[in-house]
């Protein structure tokens, strides 16, 4: 089980860190901005799993652009699939790196892109509280050692 949770883990961090890069010569889709914050708040929700934290929910809406976003009350936490623990905290420092990256990635792409956008600076601050709780947990795992 622990070799499943670290496969998972590298397999995770390759994935981003190609950033989707796809074959030459295909033809690339773009994607919106909002559409980019879900993949990377998917991808942090994954990664805040591995690691046994519960992704961090805020109020949904409908973003500037029209997109429409899933209602979930704000007071009760996702219900999740358990996930493999990352197993050294080599591997929940290396999860962290990603899922801060990730969180750096939606707020850039919520300054930038949708600057006036409720919900996109929610995603931002709920990344952004994915990080610290991730940060909190390599620190845990490292004074454990």
């Amino acid at each position: 089980m622990r070799a499943s949770a670290v496969i998972l883990a590298v397999f995770l961090i390759g994935a981003m860190s190609c950033g989707g890069a796809s074959k030459r010569g295909a033809a690339v889709k773009t994607q919106s901005p909002a559409e980019q914050i879900r993949q990377l708040e998917a991808q942090n929700n994954s990664l805040s799993q591995s690691l046994g934290i519960q992704p961090h929910v805020t109020e949904t809406g409908t973003t500037d652009a029209g997109t429409k976003t899933t209602a979930v009350d704000p007071g009760r936490q996702p219900q999740v699939r358990p996930q493999p623990r990352a197993s050294t905290c080599s591997d929940v420092c290396r999860i962290t790196t990603s899922i801060c990256n990730n969180a750096d990635r939606i707020c850039r792409i919520a300054r930038e892109k949708l600057p006036d956008d409720d919900w996109a600076r929610g995603r931002c601050e709920a990344a952004n509280k994915s990080c610290t709780a991730a940060k909190a947990r390599c620190d845990k795992c490292k004074a454990s050692e």
